[in-house]
């Protein structure tokens, strides 16, 4: 996905993860770590085997319904490559969960993909995806030539009318993501994924 892979391992305790710096060996790209927990990670156990931190993101969730907006519409498949270049020009793809083209074009097949409009240019996008029983806040942003203003505001608050809760995980740094969703109604759960990245 987005270029690179990923790989999933099940281990016992923290200790069991020395064992895999002979496979990180053969890696040259950069190699993430993601570990989520709700108890403090121990950076300086991952530095025994190459890994820096990275960033840090906190859950957060609510069940609070707020207003919807009518310049935020739901996407269209014509909206595709448009959207691809924003969320690639925004996001990190080495920690932000970026769909690639066939996930964007299934999200906007379920009517997950919100986008609004200016000028028939656009000028943000919300994503959101279901999860079981919740609806995942994926990733919102806005197209640099609209920054500051309220669009980033009314992606985050339109939301898909059948949800009734919604989780999302925010950069711990990103002090403006945080305000704006705290202010939407969403609260810390006490979980955190701990990235960490071996070049």
């Amino acid at each position: 996905q987005n270029g690179f892979y990923k790989f999933y391992f099940f281990v016992n305790n923290d200790e069991e993860l020395k064992n895999l710096d002979s496979f990180f060996y053969f890696y040259k790209e950069p190699i993430i770590l993601e570990i989520i927990s709700n108890n403090k990670v121990d950076a300086n156990l991952y530095a025994k085997i190459g890994f820096k931190p990275y960033k840090i993101y906190s859950r957060y969730r609510t069940n609070k319904k707020n207003k919807s907006f009518d310049i935020v519409k739901i996407a269209n498949l014509e909206d595709t490559n448009e959207i691809l270049k924003l969320i690639n020009d925004t996001f990190d793809h080495l920690s932000d969960y970026i769909p690639n083209e066939n996930e964007l074009k299934k999200l906007i097949l379920k009517q997950e993909v919100f986008i609004v409009k200016i000028d028939e240019k656009l000028a943000g996008v919300s994503i959101y995806e279901t999860k079981y029983k919740s609806y995942y806040f994926r990733l919102s942003c806005v197209h640099p030539d609209h920054r500051p203003g309220l669009i980033g505001y009314m992606l985050a608050s339109t939301q898909p009318e059948s949800g009734k809760n919604y989780l999302t995980w925010i950069d711990d740094n990103n002090l403006e993501a945080i305000r704006l969703n705290t202010f939407l109604g969403y609260k810390l759960d006490g979980i955190k994924n701990y990235i960490f990245i071996k070049n």
